[in-house]
């Protein structure tokens, strides 16, 4: 179950894969880290991809992260659809990809 305390256990993959573990941090820090975009985009980001992948942990994070950065409710409300838009999606367009059936199987001649 999610609970914040599970993130504890981060310490027992740092003392059994050290190396990755440290490049797994550094490689999170540089992902977030100001550049060609702004901090508070990515956390953005980072939360439209948390929805999109259901980590509860992600989301809390990324969520934290960006009010502390400055991002606003609204903005975080418009991620949140953004997310649930495009995880519906694969939902309609599977319709567009079905086989043509005969019409006989929908109960039309």
């Amino acid at each position: 179950m999610y609970d914040m305390k599970n993130l504890s256990k981060l310490k027992d993959l740092d003392a059994n894969a050290p190396e990755a573990m440290k490049a797994f941090v550094a490689f999170d820090k540089a992902a977030l880290a100001a550049g060609a975009i702004p901090v508070k985009y990515k956390e953005l980001m980072a939360i439209a991809v948390a929805l999109t992948t259901q980590c509860s942990y992600c989301i809390a994070i990324h969520s934290n992260k960006a009010r502390e950065v400055g991002a606003l409710e609204q903005e975080i409300s418009e991620v949140v659809m953004i997310a649930a838009t495009l995880r519906q999606s694969p939902t309609a367009h599977t319709r567009s990809k079905e086989p043509k059936r005969p019409s006989r199987w929908f109960g039309t001649s």
